[in-house]
């Protein structure tokens, strides 16, 4: 590794032989790939299936282990924490739509409110003739009235 990436490493190569070994029919074979390392899927994957546990910097090293079978205490912490992020993410997109609908419900009520409040508002626009002088002037007027 460096800088927190991992060098000399062929994925192509790597996902091949992860498909080889999971096609063959062979029970300790790997179901799924790796992903390349640093992404969200790499982190996901490496948490979730035991056949990535050799991963975890607890696994303890031994000539035979049915990685299939193999749970670390550290891989229940992380399933038990992408569930905490899971119901997270549904509480936040619940409140999303609660938000949207709060918007829309606010919308209506300002249509509501301005009606309301403009049908008391009664405006008026004329032309007056006005007599001065003896001639006849024309005067616009503006008539406004509010009604409690």
């Amino acid at each position: 590794m460096k800088n927190g990436v991992a060098t000399g490493v062929n994925w192509a190569n790597l996902n091949a032989l992860e498909s080889d070994l999971g096609t063959t029919g062979n029970p300790t074979g790997y179901s799924h790939e790796l992903a390349v390392f640093g992404s969200q899927d790499f982190y996901e994957i490496t948490g979730k299936y035991p056949q990535f546990v050799s991963g975890w910097d607890t696994f303890p090293y031994q000539s035979y282990i049915d990685f299939n079978n193999y749970v670390l205490p550290q891989m229940l912490w992380y399933a038990h924490q992408r569930g905490v992020a899971n119901s997270l993410y549904q509480t936040s997109y619940f409140f999303v739509g609660v938000l949207y609908v709060n918007h829309f419900l606010s919308l209506l009520d300002a249509i509501w409110s301005a009606h309301i409040y403009n049908s008391r508002i009664a405006m008026n626009v004329s032309l007056q003739n006005v007599n001065v002088a003896g001639g006849v002037d024309i005067y616009p007027t503006l008539n406004i009235s509010y009604n409690f």
